[in-house]
């Protein structure tokens, strides 16, 4: 049997033993392939479609979402259910660091210059687009009125969305290298190269193939029937048009001049002009000399409207299909059972799920170190941000499910749940600012196995990460004092902090 390798030998320097002659193994610990990103002067050129390329793409895309109501009405769906879901940050563990850590990640997010809701808005721009980069701008937080906190930590100043069609090219480490290290934008009023390092940029996107920082866009196998969709209902409106109305005709009389013999300033092309601007309409005239002849020609024969309605549902609903929202189709084209359509919406809400968990997992990986390492936190223990469950819950189901969990001790209450329940049922979130100060001045004498409403309420408020330094409280009079600070009163906050992590860790 041969020896044990020595632990501090490279794995590079390793000899195998097949054979007489020993070769040594590649290295472990260095990549040797690429990712085969094809890219060329700064342009991703991995689809095949030369119209659905870089700035193009963005142009195609944009339209599909904003002239096609099937496909707008379908995105704006998604940005409300986003909107909806609520987020929060769970420390890594039941220590009061931990739960520190956690409230200063989530007062981060909202000390921002836009609202996290606008800020979730932006980034569903990622489905149609197929990607979203935003530029990141820290600050520190003095107070007002840059900051609700003074605590001197590094926070977000903004979050900033690079629009898609200012995006002019992504530059690499060298010509033969595929690693984007930076983003170059060119935007209006001025359309200078505005070149961002990848470092300052989180971009998220729905696929990494290739490592492809303009992923794919959800819409990319939509394009197709899309195209198909709007083409026939352009055509369906023009042959409605000259059916309906008919077709404009003029004779001309003879000895009439012709283009040939005298250009714009012949005949004809009065007569062509005279039929291109003809419409039948409360404003519609024409006028004519003696010896002219207009009329309205029908075709022999007739479209049958029928049949294009029939082959513009059939594209609308394999554009329905390629964004796993088939279900819609169902209240339309009068096919389909109840059942079929629960199945196919909670396919559709799985769906968007997997879409929340990619914003989730990209800022956890991306935002959170580099916000912690700016405050001097190294040690690679860092909160999470998490989400409830996008869509509408059968809460029936689920308070039976919770029920039996519970009853056979697989499940106890903790501050965290009952703020995870409430937001499934869409309760207010929160407590009112008369009880988070009760919830506050009973907490420090409170047993920690009590589980009273007021400590539920502050619970949520602190795990959350909603309390800034300047908290309200009454004053003498027993009015709210929006202005008062807390800061007297930081040992009796610190034990709650112990006691509400130690709660939720139960």
């Amino acid at each position: 049997m041969p020896d044990t390798p020595d632990p501090d030998v490279d794995v590079g320097k390793i000899n195998t033993d097949i054979g007489a002659e020993s070769s040594p193994r590649p290295v472990m610990t260095r990549r040797l392939s690429t990712s085969g990103l094809n890219i060329w002067g700064g342009r991703i050129l991995e689809e095949y479609l030369p119209e659905l390329r870089g700035k193009q793409a963005i142009a195609v895309y944009n339209e599909m979402r904003k002239g096609n109501p099937v496909i707008g009405g379908f995105l704006r769906a998604i940005e409300m259910a986003f909107r909806s879901v609520k987020w929060a940050d769970i420390p890594y563990d039941d220590s009061p660091e931990a739960a520190s850590r956690a409230a200063l990640q989530t007062s981060v997010r909202n000390d921002m210059e836009i609202t996290w809701a606008d800020g979730i808005a932006d980034m569903t721009t990622v489905l149609p687009f197929g990607h979203a980069p935003f530029e990141m701008t820290f600050k520190i937080r003095n107070g007002r009125p840059g900051s609700n906190f003074n605590d001197n930590k590094v926070g977000l100043k903004s979050l900033d969305l690079v629009p898609q069609d200012t995006i002019e090219r992504w530059d690499t480490e060298n010509p033969r290298s595929s690693n984007i290290i930076a983003l170059v934008q060119k935007a209006p009023p001025g359309y200078e190269d505005i070149t961002i390092p990848m470092d300052k940029i989180v971009n998220f996107r729905l696929r990494r193939e290739k490592n492809n920082p303009e992923g794919e866009s959800i819409l990319r196998q939509a394009y197709r029937p899309w195209l198909f969709m709007n083409n026939l209902e352009a055509i369906e409106g023009i042959s409605l048009e000259r059916t309906g109305a008919g077709i404009p005709l003029i004779v001309i009389p003879k000895g009439g001049t012709t283009i040939k013999d005298k250009g714009s300033d012949s005949d004809e092309q009065a007569a062509i002009d005279i039929v291109k601007s003809v419409r039948v309409d409360e404003q519609g005239g024409i006028v004519l000399w003696e010896g002219w002849e207009f009329r309205l020609a029908r075709p022999e024969g007739r479209v049958d409207p029928d049949l294009f309605d029939l082959a513009i549902k059939r594209h609308r609903a394999n554009m329905l299909i390629s964004v796993l929202a088939a279900f819609l189709e169902f209240g339309t084209a009068r096919v389909g059972s109840f059942a079929l359509a629960e199945q196919s919406r909670s396919f559709f809400e799985l769906a968007l799920e997997g879409y929340l968990n990619i914003i989730e997992e990209t800022w956890n990986s991306k935002v959170v170190p580099l916000l912690f390492e700016l405050n001097g936190v190294v040690d690679g223990k860092y909160p999470v941000m998490t989400h409830t469950a996008v869509g509408s819950p059968q809460l029936e189901s689920l308070s039976k499910y919770i029920k039996e969990l519970t009853e056979k001790g697989f499940l106890a209450p903790s501050p965290i749940l009952n703020q995870y329940l409430r937001d499934l049922a869409r309760f207010p979130s929160g407590a009112t600012v008369a009880e988070r100060m009760a919830g506050i001045a009973t907490s420090a004498e409170a047993d920690v196995d009590a589980d009273t409403p007021q400590q539920t309420a502050v619970a949520a408020q602190a795990t959350n990460g909603a309390s800034p330094v300047q908290s309200p409280a009454q004053n003498k009079n027993g009015n709210i004092n929006r202005n008062q600070s807390l800061e007297g009163d930081e040992e009796s906050n610190r034990e709650l902090i112990r006691r509400i992590a130690r709660k939720a860790s139960d």
